[in-house]
């Protein structure tokens, strides 16, 4: 084989498998990075996932023009990595519904992001707490759902005060877990820390007594999570309620008056009838969170997928199945 065919056969493989991976990254199984603290103590910054996208049905690409393996820039030229003057209809094979407590890679829904195109927007992170169809009530700091009380998962983190006096075994208890401190002074005497059941079950023992459950302030919710043909009044508090995703996702044409009034075409309209499902995520560590407190309800377009491992840990442990 002289060199000239060798060189050849080799660019052709090469780009047989570059073409192999691309496919497999968009139609298939996607690996991300974590990029904060806001999943701990089940995921930390740093660790390495897979994102598996027919786990909810597969969402088609919408961006076609777009640079491979890069999502939405090209960093060293600061430039967009796609081009919107093609944007294709949303569509998604074989739909299933998420399962409680996935923990869900999505699009970031907020009206910030509305104008970009649905699969260029901001990744997020976090785990699903309330479905379509279900009824949300958060009460100081207590969540409900459909009547009953959420029991917290055993990783999820939630607010301890201790005595100030005890700051140095309490570091010493959460570095031993391997993670971030992030302690917050309350007054000369206390001071506030984020911790799970597993955390001080594990690394706590003798220092029990000194955790005192915080009631942190808590902006109470009582909500219907939308789901698809489902038809509510558009009342002055349904329509302020749901006024974002009624105005980016549902009816993006209508408008909403000084009294609270929605109106389409010209005209009060008196009832909404969602065109999909909507589902609400909240994240493991509220302390540094960003999820549906913040941004509102997530939109089934806005899916990716379900994470189910973890194939590289920030220490180094491989493919850690999450449950």
């Amino acid at each position: 084989m002289d060199n000239k065919s060798f060189k050849l056969i080799t660019i052709k493989s090469l780009t047989a498998i570059l073409i192999l991976v691309w496919l497999v990254r968009v139609f298939a199984f996607e690996s991300i990075r974590v990029p904060s603290g806001q999943m701990e103590n089940t995921l930390y910054e740093g660790d390495r996932l897979w994102v598996n996208k027919w786990s909810y049905g597969l969402r088609l690409p919408v961006t076609p023009l777009s640079v491979p393996f890069v999502y939405d820039s090209i960093r060293i030229l600061r430039i967009p990595s796609y081009s919107d003057y093609l944007q294709l209809t949303y569509n998604r094979i074989a739909k299933t519904d998420p399962s409680l407590n996935d923990i869900i890679l999505f699009n970031h829904p907020g009206s910030s992001y509305i104008k970009l195109p649905l699969d260029k927007k901001p990744l997020c992170l976090s785990r699903c707490i309330a479905k379509s169809g279900d009824s949300l009530v958060i009460k100081e700091g207590h969540i409900y759902l459909n009547g009953k009380l959420r029991t917290p998962l055993a990783n999820e983190l939630k607010p301890y005060l201790f005595p100030l006096a005890d700051r140095e075994a309490i570091v010493e208890c959460i570095e031993k877990g391997n993670r971030q401190v992030r302690i917050s002074k309350i007054d000369q005497e206390k001071a506030l820390v984020f911790l799970s059941i597993n955390e001080i079950n594990e690394n706590f023992k003798g220092l029990e007594a000194s955790l005192q459950p915080y009631k942190t302030m808590h902006n109470d919710l009582k909500l219907f999570i939308p789901k698809e043909g489902v038809r509510i009044e558009a009342s002055k508090e349904n329509v302020m309620k749901y006024k974002d995703i009624i105005l980016n996702y549902e009816l993006p044409r209508a408008k909403i008056s000084a009294d609270s009034t929605l109106i389409l075409n010209g005209k009060p309209k008196y009832f909404v009838t969602f065109k999909q499902n909507y589902y609400w995520m909240m994240s493991d560590n509220p302390e540094i969170a960003e999820d549906s407190r913040s941004f509102g309800f997530v939109p089934e377009t806005h899916l990716i997928g379900k994470i189910p491992m973890v194939w590289k840990s920030r220490n180094n442990e491989w493919f850690k199945q999450l449950n």
